[in-house]
């Protein structure tokens, strides 16, 4: 299972991956609501630990933009704001979960895991860069919505 993280910490980066890659999680990171989106559009996450102070704009609006176009990946924030009203705002427009820093990653791993063990899963597993996709299910590339006769040799490069 892939998970999405979106931190701007690159100190926190490296500490939070290697934790999930220990339990068996992989990880792409990234450090702000661009390069998230770009990643969302080719990638079907597990999950995403998202904070949501990012140099770019606001991680709660990427988390109401995945929203908007329903997309229902288990969110966790992890954030320094820790007030009420922060945590309320956060779960209210579609977190699953919210943490404050600092953070045991023993509790950030479990809690994730929990998450994980509630979603349904990522939709079709497709990977998707411009007009081309790749459903790696069912191993079928498609240009344009239009299915392509590939060999095996010809997938496995795509």
């Amino acid at each position: 299972m892939r998970v999405l993280l979106v931190e701007y910490d690159r100190t926190l980066v490296s500490l939070i991956a290697n934790s999930l890659a220990k339990a068996g999680l992989g990880v792409d990171a990234v450090g702000n609501v661009a390069d998230a989106e770009a990643s969302l559009r080719t990638m079907n996450y597990a999950a995403i630990v998202l904070e949501p102070d990012l140099p770019d704009t606001d991680g709660l609006d990427l988390l109401n933009q995945m929203r908007r176009r329903r997309d229902q990946t288990p969110v966790l924030i992890l954030s320094a704001r820790g007030g009420l009203t922060d945590r309320v705002a956060g779960l209210n427009k579609g977190a699953a979960d919210y943490m404050v820093k600092p953070f045991s990653t023993d509790e950030l791993i479990a809690r994730l895991q929990a998450l994980l063990r509630r979603s349904p899963g990522p939709g079709s597993p497709t990977l998707t860069l411009g007009n081309v996709s790749l459903k790696t299910d069912i191993r079928q590339a498609e240009v344009d919505g239009k299915v392509l006769a590939l060999q095996a040799r010809a997938v496995d490069v795509l």
